[in-house]
């Protein structure tokens, strides 16, 4: 990887790793503050409250930053832009304000004062300019912000939240953080912009172009979010909060991976926008090897800690989450290469509409799946959902780019991550055997696969262990260093 992906991706999973350790501080004193019950009530207030904003934002970040990358050396073209895609965004999220808000006035919603106050997240989102920065490689503000977002939220939760009566509390300090910090943000636009006057009729004309990128996120989040949502009405929200904390265990995993996509996607785009077609191939073989590496790498530890990790560190009261998180690790394989081809590949050569056809895919096959499944076995038929959806996504996506890459070469290359994986489970299952205390299980087995899945892909994969080489001989440096 070039210098500057490798220190933007060093920016981007240390906030990544330390969004990892943050739950880690705060998760089991939710889990026992508030019960499965609040979280599930909660989580069905965020979910409905993400499609306004879906919907209101039409993804409109994701298409700025790719349209500022292709002019980000050209400062008044890029300017020009940039507030014509505001103009924009601003409208629609006020209108979609305007809506929600006529809609909460006339229902007669539980708790509708979650609702009110997970509204906020619409009204940060008009003040979020992380896609400016994302488009100009500069992930360190971004980073900064978001260091900043996550220890706060930490110390206000532990001041505030004490019982299951101040869930507004928590979910006031979630969405509050985070229109804090994106207004701080707000001083630093004026390194990469200038002011100019929007232009209304340029302005709508970019709305074709933000629909095709905005298509694929719509289709995503029919099977992203529509299972909470499916699970709130068709079942209870004791198993919702089930099901919302094997997400939040996904999720958690997924941020190594995943935090590597803007930035791949902008220098994709630059590639292609320099017509250098073989340069996004050879990115594209690069952040493939790393989704396959990593995915298989952290899919095996969570399938085999789960059971044993999940009631010991949410409590019992969890417990039922340990084999839902089971059974949705899989999506973490899925998510991730299906990410590398459609997030980074397909869209940084201009091909919504494959993304698009991709994942609708899966905005066919979970529903479906879901109202058979949901009814019968409640969140379990909510997980199985998801990773039928995501497996079915992942690889319609690579049908399409094997119009471009030669896929079998990429799959040759790196199946035996595949046979890693199952060999370290394998061993994994054995130590859950023989062993019933909870937390020396899963301490035992996460050392275990990552010894085995490490070793074996240091002896049989030369690229990846030229990698741990040079972090090895840093990491031996600076010691001596010392």
């Amino acid at each position: 990887m070039a210098t500057s992906i490798k220190r933007n991706y060093a920016y981007n999973v240390s906030y990544q790793i330390f969004s990892l350790i943050a739950p880690l501080i705060t998760a089991p004193y939710i889990a026992r503050v508030l019960g499965p019950e609040n979280i599930g009530i909660l989580t069905f207030a965020a979910t409905v409250i993400s499609y306004f904003n879906m919907f209101g934002s039409l993804n409109v970040n994701l298409f700025g930053s790719r349209e500022l990358a292709y002019f980000k050396d050209d400062i008044d073209k890029k300017s020009e832009i940039f507030w014509n895609i505001l103009f924009l965004k601003i409208f629609n999220l006020i209108l979609t304000l305007v809506v929600l808000y006529a809609w909460l006035y006339f229902s007669n919603l539980d708790y509708k004062y979650l609702f009110y106050i997970e509204s906020l997240l619409i009204i940060s989102n008009i003040v979020d300019f992380t896609w400016v920065f994302q488009a100009h490689e500069n992930f360190k503000y971004i980073t900064i912000r978001n260091f900043i977002n996550k220890i706060a939220s930490i110390i206000l939760i532990f001041s505030f939240v004490k019982n299951s009566e101040d869930l507004w509390k928590y979910a006031l300090i979630n969405v509050g953080t985070t229109l804090v910090l994106n207004i701080s943000l707000i001083p630093y636009l004026k390194n990469y912009i200038k002011i100019k006057k929007p232009h209304i009729k340029e302005s709508f004309k970019l709305f074709p172009g933000i629909v095709k990128v905005f298509l694929p996120t719509i289709s995503i989040s029919i099977y992203s979010m529509l299972d909470k949502l499916m699970l709130g009405i068709l079942s209870t929200s004791t198993e919702l909060g089930y099901y919302e904390y094997s997400q939040k265990i996904m999720n958690m995993s997924l941020v190594l991976i995943t935090s590597i996509t803007p930035i791949m996607m902008v220098r994709m785009s630059n590639s292609f926008k320099s017509e250098s077609m073989e340069e996004v191939k050879n990115y594209f073989f690069k952040s493939f090897k790393f989704a396959t590496f990593l995915s298989f790498f952290i899919f095996s530890i969570i399938f085999s800690i789960s059971t044993s990790f999940i009631p010991w560190f949410f409590g019992e009261n969890f417990s039922a989450a340990g084999l839902l998180t089971r059974i949705i690790s899989p999506i973490i394989i899925a998510i991730s290469l299906g990410t590398t081809a459609g997030h980074q590949f397909l869209l940084s050569i201009g091909k919504e509409n494959l993304l698009t056809l991709g994942v609708l895919v899966g905005a066919v096959v979970n529903p479906i799946l879901n109202f058979v499944l949901i009814p019968r076995y409640n969140a379990l038929g909510a997980a199985i959902s998801s990773v039928v959806a995501e497996i079915s996504v992942t690889i319609a996506l690579y049908l399409f780019v094997s119009r471009f890459v030669n896929i079998k070469y990429l799959f040759k290359k790196n199946w035996f991550y595949f046979l890693f994986s199952f060999l370290s489970i394998l061993c994994a299952l054995g130590i859950e055997k023989a062993i019933t205390n909870n937390v020396i299980t899963f301490i035992l087995q996460g050392l275990t696969v990552s010894i085995i899945y490490i070793l074996l892909a240091y002896i049989f994969d030369g690229e990846i262990r030229n990698v741990l080489k040079n972090y090895l001989n840093r990491f031996f440096h600076i010691l001596n260093k010392k």
